[in-house]
Parts: structure tokens; C-alpha cells; sequence
């Protein structure tokens, strides 16, 4: 978690190990991270930390990993291998571990705007993108409150801001190389007024391949929640407007 004990350092971040209710590492618990402004932790998959960390207009995304007796891994930065230092703030990161490692994706504002971009890296901290991440989604407006998941392919949901009083949902598959398998700009989950947001995205194989997207529509003050199927090539599976 973020620790604020070194207050003039800004807060740090501190881990700690416990098996069958009892503490297995430092009883004040093992710093992960404590750089330069204040560490945030934002997810935690297996042993590898990720971290947001910088200043409130300059945030930057970290991954720091520990052995199994709470010590940084060895040959990791002590500092942390940053994933991303771009211009802007890079918010919001989700990572999932998949076969070929690491899977990081987050809100990026070094243009401006917010586009999502993401990072692939093996076990060992080897990128296997492009340094300081590679674009899935970039568009003149924010692109935010994305959802993925993975399957052999990524696939990933997002809202388009589109005014304050309307948003859309849309979804992309990915391969392995970060490039897009469906509509180059993605697939739109469907046409509707009002807010359409934080979609959630699941892949199954069981009774078709397919993927399902959840999201919120908030119109007039009042949320309901909708679905969309789309099947492997990009075809939406309902109505234009969603279930």
C-alpha cells in the first residue's frame, strides 16, 4: 500500500507477506518504492508492483519486483523499471499476466488528450513493444475507462468522451504485436443518448466465440446497464442500440 512515513519524500509504497495469519516479512513491512514525489500503488500481479509516480501534472508508471523473501528480484532496477516517463500523465494502469509476460495498458495524456496505450514485457523486464508503450487507441477526444482481457488475442473496451452529456462504448481486438484485428478505429458497441460508460469486457468460447461487453448508459439521471456481443470478426451480435 502508500505510505506516507517519509513525508518529506512524498509517500512511499510498503508490502507486506503473510501465510496462515502469520507475518512473514519485516514486522514494519519491506519498501517496494520510495522515489521522487509520491508512489501510488495501482495494481499487484504475482510479485510485480505497479506504480504510478512523479507530480500531480507529470505522472509516471513503474513496475518494481520482489523475490519471495520481500527484497527486490534480482537484477531489477532498485528504483524500478519504468514502464513509461512520457510527457503528461499516464493514469490509470491495468495489467494482466499472459503466456509471453506482462501485459500493462493505461491512460496516456502526452498528447493532450487521453489515449490508451499499453506495454508488453517478459518475466525478466525485457520490452517486447515499443519503449514508453505503444498506442492502441488515439483520437482527437479522451479515450477512458477501458476494460481488457485476454484470450490468445487482447481485446479491449473503452468510452469516447463525446460531449459533457454523451459518450460511446467502443471495442478492438488485438494480436500480439499491438495491431488492430477489427475496424482500425474499433467497433462501436452501440448507438444511444446519454453517457455510455465503464464498459467491462469478457471473451468466451463456450457456446460461441465471442466476445461480450457490459457497460452504463446514465441519461436523464438514471443508469441501466446493456450488453453487446460480437462475434470473431467484428460483427456486432444484437441491435445496433444494445440490450
Amino acid at each position: 500500500s502508500s505510505d506516507g512515513r517519509e513525508m518529506m519524500s512524498g509517500t512511499g509504497v510498503y508490502a507486506q507477506k503473510i501465510a496462515a495469519g502469520e507475518i512473514q516479512w519485516d514486522e514494519e513491512c519491506v519498501l517496494v518504492l520510495d522515489s521522487d514525489g509520491d508512489d501510488t500503488l495501482k495494481d499487484i500481479v504475482e510479485n510485480f508492483y505497479i506504480i504510478q509516480n512523479g507530480l500531480w501534472n507529470d505522472l509516471n508508471i513503474v513496475v518494481q519486483k520482489l523475490n519471495e523473501d520481500g527484497n527486490i528480484a534480482e537484477g531489477w532496477p532498485i528504483d524500478g523499471l519504468v514502464i513509461c516517463d512520457a510527457p503528461g500523465n499516464q493514469n490509470n494502469p491495468q495489467c494482466l499476466m499472459i503466456p509471453e509476460g506482462l501485459l500493462i495498458v493505461w491512460e496516456d495524456y502526452r498528447n493532450g488528450d487521453s489515449d490508451i496505450y499499453a506495454q508488453l514485457m517478459d518475466r525478466a523486464g525485457n520490452f517486447l513493444w515499443q519503449a514508453t508503450g505503444v498506442p492502441l487507441v488515439q483520437a482527437d477526444s479522451d479515450q477512458y475507462d477501458f476494460s481488457i482481457t485476454y484470450d490468445n488475442d487482447l481485446y479491449l473496451a473503452w468510452a469516447v468522451y463525446l460531449n459533457d452529456e454523451n459518450s460511446d462504448v467502443f471495442a478492438q481486438k488485438f494480436n500480439l504485436s499491438a495491431e488492430p484485428q477489427w475496424e482500425e478505429t474499433g467497433v462501436l458497441i452501440a448507438e444511444q443518448m446519454g453517457r455510455q460508460r465503464n464498459p467491462n469486457i469478457i471473451h468466451r468460447n463456450y457456446p460461441n466465440h465471442e466476445t461480450v461487453v457490459f457497460w452504463s448508459n446514465l441519461t436523464d439521471g438514471n443508469s441501466d446497464l446493456y450488453s453487446q456481443t460480437i462475434n470473431e470478426t467484428g460483427e456486432l451480435g444484437n441491435s445496433i442500440e444494445g440490450e
